[in-house]
């Protein structure tokens, strides 16, 4: 489940459809034909580890601001349950910080699943993008866009 620590109307309006994206077939099925780079796991992996962690944890969205850095959101793991959305980037889309949140949802997910790895690296490297929490926010975007 997810629950929302923070009244600002877009990060509200984009936990909420995430909600109900954790919830839809749709985003799993298109996980589960994702090749992903980085990592061992498969997409039928990685679409199982997500379901079987948000089956047992509630992950929290809230807002901070840090205006001086260009983070759209992040993942801490010392709030090992929350995903933080920067409220001072939020001049773009409304499925951007869908995928902003989904993706730190899938380092969540990462972190709570001991036998596999399927972040990416800190620094910004050629293939970042082809890994599961770029590809898989991208995922959520693009059925943000058709469906929700």
């Amino acid at each position: 489940m997810i629950c929302i620590k923070t009244k600002n109307k877009k990060i509200v309006a984009a936990a909420k459809d995430v909600a109900f994206l954790l919830e839809d077939r749709r985003f799993y099925e298109a996980i589960s034909l994702t090749v992903f780079e980085g990592t061992t796991s498969t997409g039928d992996d990685i679409a199982l580890y997500l379901q079987r962690v948000l089956a047992l944890e509630d992950v929290i969205v809230y807002g901070y601001c840090k205006w001086w850095a260009n983070e759209l959101a992040v993942y801490k793991s010392s709030k090992p349950n929350s995903v933080g959305i920067n409220k001072c980037r939020l001049k773009r889309s409304h499925a951007s910080i869908c995928g902003s949140i989904v993706h730190e949802i899938i380092h969540l997910v990462d972190r709570f699943i001991e036998d596999a790895e399927f972040g990416h690296p800190k620094k910004h490297t050629h293939n970042r993008d082809k890994t599961a929490p770029y590809r898989i926010g991208k995922i959520a975007m693009y059925l943000i866009n058709e469906y929700y």
